[in-house]
């Protein structure tokens, strides 16, 4: 009996992760959904792509596990930028075949092109650890490390890559990439030498190599790169205009490389009006300076880190048009944008600024100090946040550690350093910085810094300081929705179901529109056995959400404790179809069996 039960959850599982709410298997024979499946192909590449679909999924109806139709359909999705169906596809095809490191490289992709880079990185080593010779996953990882700036760990996967396949012209034309970025530039052009031989006429390799010039101060080299591709009849791009503008830049022929930058039409490249502009200046044409300047500052966005030397240059036309009070905006605009620019030589150098405004502006003075360092206690204080908010908490801290050698009493930069210290859990640190933000004087996000403080507590166990943390949160503020929500949450945890069911009530009326809020609320109202009430916030959430798999949960458990178990397990499969090693899920879902079974007995 026990045998059996088994092999019927299997297949009861394995038909809620193909069809989720789908109707049952079709009746046809099983040849069929091959038929389906090349006439699915033929339509793909006839270009009916529609009908294409509806065949693939026809082929996948009649015989869910069909590996032909399956990797065929997530390949056309990914194909047409559908890449979130890719990936549906791609979690069954793993379920299904959980050792082909090739639906790791997809599936990670897939998340790559949705910039879901953490999960990306997940997938791709999956992939490697199935096969760490597999040449395709290791340049992915590579690349994705690359994008992600994190050229040391780019570069180790591509030497691995080399290593393995010494003609891999992927492998190094990106090592050289790295190279360049890093400004190693020997380095990378004895790569780029490589990618030559292996392809001579390889137009972005001779880009590369172009760059690389231009980084080592070599601007005829350059040139004579652009010329080359120039008699080879390469259709040119904006980049390689702007490009061709900075190498006679830096050679001071600022006609000719304005010749250049002007070349592309009706664009909305914010660095070639910036460099039209800056040599606009240095044709003494500062009305013309000051227009493309206007122009690279509001393509690329008043509050971009990209448009601080923008700004910088911009005040230095402005000084020289004789408008101090719009110089000295500019200036304050883009050291609280960029910071280091008013200290860092190397940067400052490597920008190629037009002149120095804060000495014709009068700021260097000692009494300019404390606004200087505000300003710039601000700026670091925003891209912390913004390291934040990507999950980033390296160098969230970095820039908050800047922040308060500035300004040690600014309570902001120690509200946000707690946030970060308790991204890396390092909780400890965490409450040391919003107590001592708390007895600061000033401070102006005392609210943020206690519900953060509670969060913290929270993840240290300590509820009942949570609660209070919280609770002083709501006090400054009561119109956060998602104070109530994690207060709930610690009401639960310390067994007060009646307040968490009124905190999760007040969370709902200021934010009806968040699904999570009434999963939630449908767990304490099981709790406090109010299991229809329960039932009716998880089949709200349903209708609205066919597949959140919370909602699944909860109404698993209202229907369990409403005595109704084939529901219990009905809907515990469809949580483990997406959380299959969960292990209270798991657990839940044996008990509701052998429920089920002793009433059927």
């Amino acid at each position: 009996m026990k045998t059996r039960t088994n092999i019927v959850l299997v297949l009861c599982l394995f038909f809620n992760i193909v069809c989720f709410n789908q109707r049952a298997f079709s009746q046809e024979q099983p040849q069929d959904y091959e038929v389906a499946y090349k006439k699915a192909i033929q339509l793909m590449d006839e270009g009916k792509a529609q009908e294409g679909y509806e065949y693939l999924n026809k082929a996948i109806g009649i015989n869910p596990r069909f590996y032909d139709a399956l990797y065929a359909r997530s390949y056309y999705f990914m194909r047409d930028g559908q890449y979130a169906k890719a990936i549906r596809d791609y979690d069954l095809l793993i379920l299904l075949y959980p050792n082909v490191a090739s639906l790791y490289l997809y599936r990670g992709q897939a998340k790559f092109y949705l910039d879901d880079y953490e999960n990306a990185e997940t997938d791709y080593r999956k992939g490697y650890q199935l096969d760490s010779t597999y040449v395709e996953v290791i340049n992915a990882l590579g690349s994705l490390y690359f994008v992600m700036d994190l050229y040391k760990d780019a570069e180790a996967y591509f030497d691995k890559v080399i290593k393995l396949n010494p003609d891999n012209i992927y492998a190094y034309y990106y090592r050289a990439s790295t190279y360049y970025y890093t400004k190693r530039f020997d380095l990378a052009l004895k790569d780029i030498a490589t990618c030559l031989k292996l392809e001579p006429k390889d137009a972005d390799v001779k880009r590369l190599k172009a760059l690389v010039y231009l980084g080592k101060q070599k601007p005829k080299d350059a040139i004579a790169i652009y010329d080359q591709l120039q008699k080879e009849k390469v259709a040119f791009e904006e980049e390689d205009f702007y490009n061709w503008g900075i190498a006679y830049y830096q050679l001071r022929k600022y006609s000719k490389a304005l010749f250049y930058f002007k070349t592309p039409q009706k664009h909305k490249n914010s660095n070639l009006y910036y460099y039209i502009g800056k040599t606009n200046y240095k044709l003494k044409d500062t009305r013309g300076a000051l227009a493309n300047l206007n122009k690279a500052v509001s393509i690329a966005g008043k509050d971009n880190e990209a448009s601080a030397p923008m700004y910088y240059d911009r005040a230095v036309v402005q000084y020289r048009m004789r408008r101090p009070r719009q110089a000295r905006s500019d200036f304050l605009q883009s050291i609280f944008l960029m910071p280091e620019l008013l200290e860092n030589q190397k940067l400052i150098k490597s920008l190629n600024l037009l002149g120095n405004v804060q000495v014709m502006l009068k700021l260097d003075k000692k009494s300019e100090k404390p606004l200087l360092d505000s300003i710039r206690t601000q700026g670091y204080q925003v891209r912390a946040e913004a390291f934040i908010g990507s999950g980033d908490s390296k160098n969230a801290l970095k820039e908050l550690d800047a922040a308060i050698k500035l300004s040690p009493n600014n309570s902001y930069s120690y509200t946000l350093r707690g946030i970060a210290y308790a991204m890396k859990n390092t909780y400890n640190e965490a409450v040391q910085d919003f107590n001592k933000a708390l007895k600061l004087p000033n401070n102006r996000n005392a609210e943020k810094t206690y519900y953060s403080r509670g969060l913290t507590y929270k993840e240290l166990g300590m509820y009942k300081e949570a609660l209070g943390s919280i609770t002083q949160a709501i006090a400054i503020n009561d119109k956060v929705a998602d104070y109530y929500y994690d207060r709930a949450i610690l009401e639960y945890e310390t067994r007060n179901i009646a307040g968490a069911i009124d905190d999760i009530n007040a969370a709902i009326k200021l934010a009806p529109a968040k699904l999570n809020y009434y999963t939630d609320r449908a767990l304490y109202l099981s709790e406090n056995k109010q299991y229809k009430k329960a039932l009716e916030d998880c089949n709200l959430v349903l209708k609205q959400d066919a597949n959140n798999v919370m909602a699944y949960y909860s109404r698993g458990i209202a229907y369990e404790g409403l005595a109704k178990y084939a529901e219990a397990v009905a809907d515990f499969s469809k949580v483990l179809t997406v959380y299959p090693n969960d292990r209270e899920v798991n657990l839940l879902l044996r008990k509701a069996l052998n429920k089920m079974h002793q009433v059927k007995k």
